[in-house]
């Protein structure tokens, strides 16, 4: 059996050879993943910076409307928050 780490506490493991064990993470780690990139778009100021997360945040919005969990959505009104003061 492969070590794995259990990190807080999610359901996301990560086999000793760093490949994930869950097919899908949870939404509240999606929702804190759109916070992180609107935060780095809307404040980094490196333009590469800026436009990689850009990107990132526009492939990750789309599954937001499937969320169920309320701290997931409100995780991901903030990253929408700070995505909107570039």
């Amino acid at each position: 059996m492969p070590s794995i780490q259990k990190r807080h506490a999610s359901t996301i493991f990560l086999s000793a050879d760093r490949r994930w064990l869950d097919e899908q993470g949870s939404e509240d780690s999606h929702g804190r993943a759109i916070w992180a990139l609107g935060t780095a778009a809307g404040r980094s100021s490196h333009s590469g910076s800026q436009t990689a997360s850009a990107q990132l945040f526009a492939q990750a919005l789309p599954a937001v409307t499937k969320f169920t969990s309320p701290r997931a959505w409100a995780f991901s009104l903030i990253g929408i928050h700070e995505y909107l003061r570039r």
